[in-house]
């Protein structure tokens, strides 16, 4: 669900993020794969910004769901891709978006990073009852039944997370952290499915982070919006999809420093992208607000891809039913001052394999 929600904001180098403000072009992919991470889901900051529901209302989806498409091909540059990819209700089904309650971090403890290397700082936490989120280089020995150090690991080289959740001090010349894993249950006799890793290995970590509060859950009526709908007006017919909710994206452009012409922090206003008549090919970027029920979003003709703060163009206004939210309806705007009623329905998307 978080790549869903994140955008591509900055100049890439290579491999690696840079600080340069980047807008993509209006059919440029400008979302991740939901398989990329790049965004970090496993980290605990996202979910202090968006909710996620009980599991039975988005499970983990089966292997069939999860296949590894080359990320590089150019295939995946285009953004009706990518969405329709993320959006197949086999990764995530329409119960993710219409659940009753939602569940948000109120707030996080970082350790050091030396902290997150030291197992007496980490067993410490797990014994006061927190599970540790735990960053490091994937190095070493990960096939053996404990994970084992074997070498300095690569500055350079892949990273991951797994969730620490206990510690086994049994045999004193053994010890071994236990971990939750999203690689999936291991065969290790008597672990029960979780993943096992020596004090040896914890030498790998890079960051270390608990929680330490959880809002009560509440409902999200916005999240209903997020999805491909089939637009509908006496002006104007074509494909919406909403992939992104504004504001997400708000303590990111804080953090860079991305100022607009007045010098203020750039607001998030992203919704998603507007294929006219369905034509991909006609692709128009989609900002505007979202409110309790309705959601007001704006289509620049005259500028295909503004600015994530940027609220211009033709204007609507639409209300979407809690109990029925497979349709939305409202009011149009064109920027020569003409008001027509517009609808929009919901389209099951056929994902990419």
């Amino acid at each position: 669900m978080g790549e869903v929600l994140f955008l591509e904001y900055c100049q890439m180098d290579g491999r690696y993020y840079t600080r340069t403000m980047r807008v993509p072009g209006a059919r440029e992919r400008e979302t991740p794969l939901a398989l990329d991470h790049a965004m970090t889901i496993e980290s605990a900051s996202p979910c202090m910004i968006f909710g996620i529901p009980e599991e039975r209302y988005a499970p983990f989806p089966p292997l069939a769901a999860r296949p590894s498409p080359d990320t590089q091909s150019p295939f995946w540059n285009n953004q009706y891709n990518v969405t329709t990819f993320n959006l197949d209700p086999q990764r995530l089904p329409l119960s993710a978006f219409t659940a009753p309650l939602y569940y948000r971090i109120g707030s996080i403890q970082w350790l050091s990073k030396e902290s997150a290397k030291d197992p007496a700082a980490l067993e410490e936490v797990l014994a006061q009852g927190h599970e540790v989120i735990w960053d490091f280089k994937q190095t070493g020995e990960v096939t053996d039944d404990v994970w084992q150090y074997t070498q300095p690991a690569d500055p350079t080289g892949p990273g991951h997370r797994l969730l620490l959740v206990g510690y086994n001090r049994t045999d004193s010349r053994n010890p071994y952290f236990i971990a939750k894993n999203s690689w999936g249950p291991t065969r290790t006799p008597g672990a029960q499915g979780y993943t096992h890793i020596s004090y040896g290995y914890m030498q790998y970590g890079e960051w270390a982070h608990y929680i330490t509060k959880v809002e009560p859950p509440r409902p999200w009526p916005a999240f209903k919006f997020i999805g491909r709908w089939s637009f509908e007006s006496a002006e104007l017919r074509g494909t919406l999809d909403i992939y992104h909710l504004p504001g997400m994206m708000d303590k990111v452009f804080k953090d860079m420093a991305f100022l607009d012409e007045k010098g203020q922090v750039l607001q998030d206003r992203r919704l998603g992208t507007f294929y006219q008549n369905g034509n991909q090919e006609k692709a128009y970027r989609v900002n505007g607000r979202t409110y309790e029920s309705g959601i007001e979003f704006y289509i620049d003709f005259n500028n295909p891809a503004p600015r994530w703060d940027i609220c211009r163009g033709w204007r609507f206004s639409f209300k979407i039913d809690p109990t029925n939210p497979v349709f939305m309806e409202g009011d149009g705007l064109s920027t020569n001052g003409r008001s027509f009623y517009a609808s929009a329905r919901r389209v099951q998307i056929s994902g990419q394999k």
